[in-house]
Order: structure tokens, then C-alpha cells, then sequence
């Protein structure tokens, strides 16, 4: 059931009323509903953000499913230590790419437009931040934490000549196809859309909050159909 609140504390105070077992937590509420939790999982402190709440007792635990949901496709096609990874980007999901590659034991470097963000990202995390654009050659993963491609935000987020044989992984999930997946596609990259991240971290959601894991391929499904019917619109 969606719900606005005017703020992360207006939230909280919802939640008491309503006797909630748990919420999923979007942007712009990812980081300040930190602060109104009771407790927070050692993942989402060092991701920094949490997009999971499990309520029990009147007790609010905030957790962060990305990580989980952004690693397990990766995991699926990859030895993930090792990988020299380049993550576009320096915003919210970045964060949990970053935090995630990291902790799986890839070399990580962090490419944006904003060298200071990149750098300051770099730091939190032991990762290294590089000058925009990726140099080709330099990855042999790439990920893609930005909006650039999505419906909201159309556009290239490189060059075609930017690419070369490797994975890539956009996490922008609406449209599925992205330019940059067609660009990757075009230069024989393996590649991941962000519809598999999504429907990942929504099913260990499911598990934290219900304590069993959904049907297969039933939160893929739903999400699939969700996406057509807002293109049909």
C-alpha cells in the first residue's frame, strides 16, 4: 500500500498510529529516516541509507535490501572478487553499488561529473574516484547508478566509443532497454537491466517482513506487467 508522508518524522508517527509490520522507504526518505529509527543494520550503516523498515513491537529496524538485490544478479553471472569495477555515479544507489562491490571484494573506482562527490564517496568506502569519462579498457564491470536513460531522464550516459567487451549493469529499470544496454549490446558486453535489481531486493523485502520467501518469479511477473501497463498509458 503506497503512502506519502510530508517527512520522515510524519512517518514515525504514522507507523505508531497504524500498527505497521514494516514499510518500504524511497527517496527522499532513504537517509533522513535514519535518525527516526531505533535501530539500523550494520549494512544500512555503511551504506548510510535504509529502504527497509521491520516493525516489531512498536520497534522500527531499518535495513537495506539493495545491496543484497544489486549483488544477486551480478553474482549469478560473475566472480565478483577481483572484478575492476566502475560505478557511475555518486548519488543514493551508488552508495549501496559501492558499499556492495566492496564488500564482495571487487577493485572499485567511482566516475561523476562532480569530482567532489565522486571522491568524497571514493573515500567512505576504500575505493578510488577517476575523472569523467571512464577510460575504455579500465573495467571489467560497469555500473550505472545514475538516472541518464530512464523515462524520467532520457539520454546517453556514454559515448558508444566509451564501451568495450565487459558487463554492464544499468540500474535504471523503466524503460528495460536503455541506451546504454543497446550501446553495450552493439559492443558485446554482457548486460544486466535494473528490473532484476528491483524485483531482488523487493523479494528479500518480503522475507524480512513475512519470514518466508514469495513464489518464484511472481514479484518478476507483477513487476513486468506494472511496467507495461505504464507504457501502454
Amino acid at each position: 500500500m503506497p503512502l506519502e508522508a510530508a517527512d520522515a518524522a510524519d512517518f514515525r508517527r504514522f507507523a505508531d498510529a497504524m500498527g505497521l509490520r514494516g514499510a518500504s522507504v524511497t527517496a527522499p526518505f532513504k537517509v533522513p529516516i535514519v535518525s527516526h529509527l531505533d535501530e539500523i543494520s550494520p549494512i544500512a550503516a555503511d551504506v548510510g541509507a535504509v529502504n527497509t523498515i521491520v516493525i516489531t513491537d512498536r520497534r522500527l529496524t531499518g535495513t537495506n535490501t539493495d545491496v543484497e538485490g544489486f549483488l544477486d544478479p551480478l553474482a549469478r553471472r560473475a566472480t565478483i572478487r577481483g572484478l575492476r569495477a566502475t560505478v557511475l555515479g555518486a548519488g543514493g544507489a551508488a552508495r549501496a553499488v559501492a558499499a556492495a562491490l566492496v564488500l564482495e571484494g571487487a577493485t572499485v573506482t567511482i566516475v561523476a561529473r562532480r569530482v567532489d562527490e565522486a571522491r568524497a564517496l571514493a573515500a567512505r568506502f576504500g575505493a578510488r574516484a577517476a575523472a569523467w569519462p571512464p577510460q575504455a579498457g579500465s573495467w571489467d564491470l560497469l555500473v550505472n547508478a545514475t538516472t541518464v536513460g530512464s523515462t524520467a531522464n532520457p539520454g546517453q550516459i556514454l559515448a558508444p566509443a566509451d564501451l568495450h567487451a565487459g558487463l554492464v549493469y544499468d540500474l535504471v529499470y523503466e524503460p528495460q532497454q536503455t541506451p546504454l544496454l543497446e550501446a553495450a549490446q552493439a559492443a558485446g558486453c554482457q548486460t544486466i537491466g535494473g528490473l532484476e535489481m528491483l524485483v531482488a531486493q523487493a523479494e528479500r523485502q518480503f522475507e524480512l517482513w513475512t519470514g518466508q520467501r514469495p513464489p518464484k518469479d511472481l514479484f518478476a511477473d507483477a513487476a513486468a506487467q506494472a511496467l507495461a501497463a505504464r507504457k501502454d498509458r
